[in-house]
């Protein structure tokens, strides 16, 4: 779903499209090498990721989601929690 959303908030540019992409793969500087609208998509991914992050409904749904799983372990086909709960303090973060 990430990537559904950044593609939708690139500019409609096959290089804005690229960097959005990107955005999760690049780390620290920007290569100076890329073409400038794939450096415009990097930014503009952690543009949108900072905004996110720091958004009260998104913190709200992340402890949402520690409460539901915390304690739980998942099984491999994720379809349903496995049947034991993971040991005392070991549940998943989110």
């Amino acid at each position: 779903m990430d990537y559904l959303a950044h593609l939708y908030l690139a500019e409609d540019e096959p290089e804005s499209l690229i960097g959005s992409l990107m955005g999760d793969f690049a780390k620290g500087r920007i290569d100076d090498g890329l073409a400038p609208g794939i450096r415009w998509g990097i930014v503009v991914h952690r543009m949108v990721d900072v905004f996110t992050d720091a958004h009260a409904i998104v913190g709200r749904s992340k402890r949402r989601l520690r409460s539901a799983v915390c304690g739980q372990a998942v099984s491999r086909d994720r379809r349903s929690p496995h049947p034991s709960p993971l040991p005392e303090g070991e549940g998943i973060m989110v």
